[in-house]
């Protein structure tokens, strides 16, 4: 079997899955490309490994639970998340290399990777290798000087992460009716599902946000605590037959970048996550 449709090396207690210039090294817990590794969260890492030692087979979302959250199911946000991340550091943004069906599972089609980068001519004389050795670092340094020179000195500006994170605060319920309030959990929840099928998101679970259920949290404490840029926070209150909701987007400095107030009926409310999240989208979408 050639690389690009995937192969395993080694024994059981050391093993290497290769597929196109990706090495999801089993022993050490890493994915390598071109010599380095690709960080990713333990859980990512976990559903990786679960696809590709079943390359090419649908794998059912309840064995990758099974897998990677032992005892836990009905992670379906988590799954997404994951399949996301896998999607973004694999350069599979047409979704062709980690697949996903809500029915089906997850799959791996290792036969989509990206080809190793290889010289087509074959391994290279030693004399060329010599010579590319002793001129290139000579190149190399001549470059880097001339950049330097023409540099404007100028105090160099930070960088932005170009996959933003984000995470849905525990909506709070303002219903009149107690037993109304578990419908802001519900809300929440769709919330961070419908944001977490958004590929360009990093969006923290459920899980993750539930310890500020009922509590009021700084801009800086959220960023700090859960490692994200933004965070949504909201409110929900049924009456009457209607359902109001009030939510907005607010980087960690504090400062709001998109705000709703939604009026709908009890009947149209589980379309209420998905606009929200496709405005959520649309107003990082335009952060520098």
């Amino acid at each position: 079997m050639s690389q690009s449709e995937g192969q395993t090396e080694g024994n059981s207690t050391q093993r290497r899955i290769i597929f196109g210039r990706f090495v999801l090294d089993l022993a050490r817990g890493a994915l390598m490309t071109d010599g380095r590794e690709i960080p990713l969260r333990p859980p990512t890492l976990g559903v990786l490994a679960c696809l590709a030692e079943r390359s090419g087979q649908w794998v059912a979302a309840e064995e990758i639970f099974e897998a990677v959250w032992p005892g836990q199911t009905g992670l379906n946000d988590q799954l997404m998340q994951s399949v996301g991340e896998l999607r973004r550091v694999l350069g599979d943004a047409e979704g062709k290399l980690v697949m996903f069906d809500a029915d089906l599972g997850a799959m791996l089609q290792t036969a989509a990777a990206a080809p190793e980068r290889r010289n087509a001519s074959g391994v290279r004389p030693l004399r060329f290798r010599w010579m590319y050795g002793l001129i290139a670092p000579i190149v190399l340094a001549l470059a880097f000087t001339a950049i330097w020179l023409a540099t404007p000195r100028h105090s160099p500006v930070p960088e932005a992460n170009p996959i933003p994170a984000v995470a849905v605060l525990p909506f709070q319920d303002q219903s009149d009716d107690p037993a109304l309030a578990p419908r802001a959990e519900r809300l929440t929840r769709d919330l961070i599902a419908a944001l977490a099928r958004n590929p360009m998101l990093v969006v923290k679970s459920w899980e993750e946000v539930a310890v500020y259920k009922g509590a009021l949290a700084q801009p800086g404490e959220v960023a700090r605590v859960l490692a994200v840029t933004f965070h949504v926070e909201g409110s929900v209150r049924h009456a009457e037959g209607q359902v109001r909701v009030s939510a907005q987007l607010v980087d960690l400095k504090g400062e709001v970048l998109w705000s709703v107030r939604l009026v709908e009926l009890e009947t149209n409310a589980a379309a209420l996550p998905e606009r929200m999240a496709r405005e959520i989208g649309d107003a990082l979408a335009e952060v520098p």
